[in-house]
């Protein structure tokens, strides 16, 4: 080989392997992509490892929207402020927790109501708490608000005024589809009456096609033989729903199907889980 061309082959090589260096450093400076969780308790769980209920046992009366907006006398989009914590954590008494929730400051962005007069931020109550140990202790499925995710909440009270019947009063507004399944219908149709979709949404969707969905009747069949020829009967579609606040991962997608008479169904086991 002429000296020439071992010149020109060092020279490709070294290219090559600079070109193999740049890729290797991009490679690891690449964002990882961010871990999607199909449900709560996972999600939560990601946060914190220990969980454990309160031991509360109680019947929880379980409202609809405008039985919410009729009994809350704080209605209000916010954020958390603090973090939860052993500091703002009350109402254990030795190794009972029946009585635990937790204070927590939040910033209002937005109030439909407001009979208390509260200014930019309050103190509110939730029925959860975290222990020395780190342990989550909660009532139900009241997860802890998350500070930098948005929620709606319907409050009753003065001072720390709580969600009403626990989880029935709180919403996740930044993770849309990791809410309370049984409350489903209180969440959409919340959504659209407070006018918190957003505008791309309701285009794809369509305000009457929303509504229709939430007055249609829920899928509840029998799991046999039937259920399984009715439910091939159906012609099933989804569409996916945002607030302004909303992890584009976490939206909150609706199922409804059109069956061969043309009837609604609304498929509520899947809209949230």
């Amino acid at each position: 080989m002429s000296k020439l061309s071992r010149k020109t082959a060092a020279f490709i090589l070294a290219g090559v392997l600079l070109c193999l260096i740049i890729a290797a450093i991009i490679y690891v400076e690449m964002p990882k992509p961010k871990q999607r969780f199909a449900a709560a308790e996972d999600y939560y769980r990601s946060i914190y490892p220990n969980i454990q209920g309160s031991g509360l046992i109680v019947e929880l009366a379980q409202f609809g929207f405008s039985d919410l907006l009729h009994y809350a006398e704080t209605v209000a989009v916010v954020t958390p402020l603090d973090e939860l914590t052993a500091d703002n954590t009350f109402g254990i008494s030795g190794k009972r927790y029946n009585n635990i929730h937790s204070l927590r400051r939040v910033k209002a962005l937005q109030y439909f109501k407001n009979e208390q007069g509260y200014g930019d931020s309050f103190e509110m109550t939730e029925f959860c708490g975290l222990l020395e140990d780190g342990t989550l202790v909660m009532t139900e499925d009241c997860w802890p608000m998350q500070p930098g995710d948005v929620y709606l909440v319907f409050l009753q009270g003065k001072r720390q005024p709580a969600p009403i019947s626990a989880c029935n009063g709180k919403y996740d507004l930044t993770h849309l589809e990791l809410n309370c399944g049984q409350h489903a219908k209180v969440l959409l149709s919340a959504l659209l009456e407070l006018d918190l979709l957003t505008e791309k949404s309701l285009k794809r969707a369509g305000q009457d096609l929303l509504y229709a969905v939430l007055a249609a009747d829920p899928v509840y069949w029998p799991e046999d033989k039937a259920h399984a020829d009715r439910e091939n009967a159906v012609k099933w579609r989804s569409f996916t729903l945002f607030t302004p606040w909303t992890d584009k991962d976490y939206p909150l997608t609706i199922k409804y199907g059109v069956d061969e008479e043309g009837a609604l169904y609304n498929y509520l086991k899947t809209m949230l889980r």
